[in-house]
C-alpha cells in the first residue's frame, strides 16, 4: 500500500486524494508518477506549504504541472515565461509542496549582483565573514532554485 497523491486534469477543485502508506509515497499527476520522500528535520522549514490547498488549479495549471514533473524526474531545468503576476511561483511552489522539496528563492532585478547570487561579505564581531546566497546554497544542499524577475532583467 502507498500513499498517492492523485491530480486529476478532470476536476474543478483539484486536491490531492491520500492514500496513506508506510513503506513509500507516489505523486501522480496526470500520467506522470514519481516516488516522493518526505523532507528531513533540517529542510522541513524550506518546503513550502499552503501553495497547493488555498488555490483553485484549472487544466491549464495540472498541465503544467504536469511538465514540470516530467522534467523534474529528467533531471532538466525548467524556465516558466509569462505575464507578470504570483502565477508562475505559486505554480513552483506547488509542485515543490506536493513533492516535499525544499528550494531556494532569489528574486532577480537589474541591481542584483554576482555577489547576491553568490557570496556577501559581512562583517560580524569585527571579523569579515562570506556568507553564502541563495544559489550557493541550493548547490551544496541540493535544493531546488527559484529564480524570480528574470523577464525584467
Amino acid at each position: 500500500v502507498s500513499r498517492m497523491f492523485v491530480v486529476s486534469k478532470k476536476l474543478v477543485c483539484l486536491r490531492p486524494l491520500f492514500l496513506r502508506s508506510i513503506t513509500n509515497d507516489v505523486l501522480r499527476i496526470g500520467s506522470v508518477t514519481r516516488p516522493v520522500t518526505p523532507p528531513t528535520d533540517s529542510n522541513q522549514s524550506l518546503v513550502p506549504i499552503f501553495y497547493y490547498e488555498k488555490n483553485l488549479f484549472p487544466p491549464p495549471f495540472v498541465r503544467h504541472l504536469e511538465w514540470l514533473m516530467k522534467k523534474d524526474k529528467l533531471g532538466q531545468d525548467a524556465l516558466f515565461v509569462g505575464p507578470p503576476g504570483p502565477i508562475r511561483r505559486r505554480l513552483v511552489l506547488a509542485y515543490l509542496e506536493l513533492t516535499g522539496k525544499p528550494y531556494q528563492y532569489l528574486q532577480l532585478t537589474r541591481d542584483t549582483t554576482d555577489s547576491d547570487i553568490k557570496q556577501r561579505r559581512e562583517i560580524q564581531n569585527k571579523t569579515a565573514l562570506f556568507i553564502n546566497q541563495a544559489a550557493v546554497n541550493a548547490a551544496i544542499h541540493g535544493h531546488t532554485l527559484v529564480l524570480d524577475g528574470l523577464e525584467k532583467t
